[in-house]
């Protein structure tokens, strides 16, 4: 017995052995945190012993970038310095493996503990920049200011203690005259923050409270100053035969050649070539990610190098047939965040592509080049809809186009009139201009239909004011035939967020309240507007003596008022139980979404002269097609509006947005569901399924006039569930 317990216990210590190796191998990646004030205490469980990314992110820039390698745990943890009321998104990527959370910081009470930050004191940051003749700047406790980048900061410094520097799209290339291959072809400049070297340009890294930036001269891709950064290092992205390194070297050299740009365009657009999904591991496709971020650079770079007419066109289309390849690895297995990477290089490709249409002078070639991003653009843009979209909504048709930035808080982009109408023949929805200082969504008759000259658009930022111009041809324009949509970033302290509204400063200094809803998770504010000009943020504010009986309909009076939308009969007043007119809901509605008002075309109805206060208004939204009139000639606006006929304008604002049609089956959970009229049934059913109206003990009350209040309360979620 003891003879076969001798040889029994070998063989299961063995198979322990073996069992506990397959579960270890089967380990997925774990994300928790804890928010400590300001600071996110990232913990990661992931495989033992393995190499780690990290990334933290919105949807205008990284916060935090920084890599490690996992113990013999499998564990490591990482802290990040966040603005807190702000969501933001986290991705880890453990040797290949991938996961997302979400990390929500939440508003937090300074803690008063002595040993503590102290908030009184500005947050500070030391930088050391040692070239190859010695130390040019040694600086401890330097001033961050919000949003200070790497690149920002270190230009900062550097203007203040006037040393000179070539910043090549966002490329250290010189520091003080010492510049990238003065010491041999693989010399140049690297930086560090405590410590690590990020694999992303220094525009890309935040800058936090006690971080000791560092850039050093290196002789040899880094080996000499910490950083072995081989040509095909795994850990750049890079590829094995370092294809993308090597143009990127080569592409920021001072003396390179015309023909040699050429050359560099040509071989980093073929290493995108036949890529699939299924012949690509995880480690691969990322790596392949970062390389098509950096091949972006290597466009931009040689976009304002090249100086022919023929390389202009190859920059575009190299930008366009990158672009496509990559997209062509989106499967119906590709996870999310790899779309979103994708659709972030799309943007930017796409803008550089346009940035070389509006200097080619070949308008055929460039009429082509415009065909390729719309069609290009508008099918990525759908794969990443397709994963985000809700329920209830239907598919937009958009194109994304990146501004190439040359100036900080300066943006500028030429929108060929050809653009716009090629969009409009490709049924295009909507245009999204994205830009650091805000984002811009068009259609693509913003302006008209028949457009014969460019759109030039100007946006620039002074404190806290953003100033939008756009000119058509050499017209500065003071009106848009339909209203854009604006997301600016806005990351003030906010009291209440439901008061928050842009407002319009008018040439003569007067201020136009304009509405907007505020995102506290992304910290930007979503507004409308049909007029360009100076833009600032402000938090409306009012005194009603009579809606404290109206819990249900208090917050949406306060916000439709504070935004500009709905008025009070005096500034204390606001009469919440009055009936409303058809002409004062037209009016609210227009108001809200910004229609175009004044149009020349002569309304109808006989019963709406052109000297009274609601003309435009009715004309605005009769035109738009969400009221008619009584009959072929009666508006009849002194008359009371019906929650039914609300209901039906509320169900087309809906569709109008890309929110599915119900049908009448939403309405059977109301007892008076048949006395709706049956050309209100399908926006009563659109309304109700999207929660903008409720009914009272089962009714619905389709005949009922409807009050101010009921009018606010529905406009109000109306409002923020469109914006949002």
């Amino acid at each position: 017995m003891r003879k076969n317990m001798r040889r029994i216990m070998p063989i299961m210590l063995i198979l322990f052995l073996l069992t506990s190796s397959l579960v270890v191998a089967e380990t997925s990646i774990d994300i928790n945190y804890i928010q400590k004030g300001s600071e996110a205490v990232i913990n990661i469980k992931g495989d033992r012993n393995r190499p780690v990314s990290i990334t933290v992110k919105d949807e205008f820039r990284y916060y935090y970038m920084d890599q490690g390698v996992t113990d013999d745990l499998g564990k490591i943890q990482f802290r990040a310095n966040l603005d807190t009321e702000k969501t933001y998104d986290c991705q880890v990527n453990i040797d290949g493996k991938t996961a997302a959370k979400q990390i929500v910081m939440e508003k937090t009470i300074i803690d008063p503990d002595p040993e503590g930050p102290d908030p009184t004191k500005p947050e500070v940051a030391n930088i050391y920049i040692k070239g190859y003749r010695g130390t040019i700047l040694d600086e401890s406790n330097v001033k961050i200011e919000k949003g200070d980048t790497v690149l920002r900061f270190t230009k900062r410094e550097l203007d203040r203690h006037n040393i000179t520097y070539e910043d090549r799209a966002g490329y250290i290339a010189s520091i003080d005259g010492q510049g990238e291959f003065d010491q041999g072809p693989d010399s140049g400049w690297m930086y560090s923050v405590n410590g690590r070297f990020p694999n992303v340009g220094a525009g890309q890294v935040r800058v936090n409270n006690g971080d000791n930036i560092s850039w050093l001269y290196t002789y040899d891709l880094g080996k000499d100053i910490g950083n072995p950064h081989e040509r095909g290092d795994s850990s750049g992205g890079s590829t094995a035969n370092g294809i993308i390194d090597q143009a990127f070297n080569t592409v920021n050299s001072k003396d390179i050649s015309q023909k040699r740009i050429g050359e560099i365009i040509d071989e980093i657009t073929k290493y995108f070539k036949d890529k699939t999904a299924d012949s690509l591991k995880p480690e691969e496709l990322e790596g392949l990610l970062a390389d098509g971020k950096k091949a972006t650079q290597i466009l931009l770079i040689s976009l304002q190098k090249v100086k022919t007419q023929e390389l202009v066109a190859k920059v575009a289309n190299s930008s366009l047939e990158i672009t496509q390849n990559l997209g062509n690895l989106i499967d119906n297995k590709t996870e999310g965040n790899i779309i979103e990477e994708i659709c972030t290089i799309s943007q930017e490709n796409m803008g550089i592509a346009l940035e070389a249409v509006n200097r080619l002078r070949n308008k055929n070639e460039g009429n082509k080049i415009i065909d390729s991003m719309l069609q290009i653009s508008e099918k990525i843009e759908s794969k990443l809809s397709d994963i985000t979209l809700e329920p209830n909504r239907l598919s937009k048709k958009t194109v994304a186009i990146k501004v190439v930035e040359k100036e900080e808080n300066k943006n500028n982009i030429v929108l060929p009139h050809i653009l716009l109408k090629k969009a409009m023949e490709q049924n295009i929805d909507n245009i999204r201009i994205v830009s650091s200082l805000g984002v811009f969504e068009i259609t693509p008759d913003f302006l008209g239909r028949d457009i014969g000259e460019d759109i030039n658009i100007n946006i620039s930022k002074q404190v806290n004011i953003l100033i939008v111009e756009f000119k058509l041809g050499d017209k500065v324009l003071t009106q848009f035939e339909k209203p854009i949509k604006i997301i600016i970033p806005y990351d003030k302290i906010v009291t209440d967020k439901n008061k928050i509204t842009a407002v319009l400063i008018r040439e003569n200094g007067e201020k136009e309240t304009i509405g907007g809803v505020y995102d506290e998770g992304k910290k930007v504010i979503k507004l409308l507007t049909n007029k360009p000009g100076k833009l600032t943020v402000e938090e409306g504010k009012n005194d009603f003596k009579d809606i404290s009986e109206y819990k249900w309909a208090e917050e949406a009076i306060e916000s439709m008022e504070a935004k500009g939308i709905i008025y009070g009969k005096t500034a204390t007043e606001f009469a919440p139980n009055l009936n409303i007119t058809r002409a004062e809901f037209a009016a609210l509605v227009s108001r809200m979404f910004k229609y175009k008002e004044g149009s020349d075309e002569k309304i109808i109805f006989k019963d709406v002269p052109d000297n009274k206060w609601y003309y435009s208004s009715v004309t605005a939204v009769y035109e738009n097609s969400l009221m008619s009139g009584k009959s072929l000639t009666k508006f009849d606006p002194d008359g009371y509006i019906t929650r039914e006929e609300m209901a039906k304008i509320i169900g087309q604002i809906l569709e109008n947005s890309f929110y599915k049609a119900q049908d009448k089956e939403e309405l059977t959970k109301f007892n008076d569901n048949e006395s709706v009229a049956s050309w209100a049934e399908k926006g009563a059913a659109t309304a109700v399924h999207n929660g903008i109206i409720d009914g009272s003990e089962g009714k619905f009350m389709p005949k009922q006039k409807a009050t101010r209040a009921e009018a606010a309360a529905m406009l109000y979620r109306l409002y923020e569930l469109v914006m949002r």
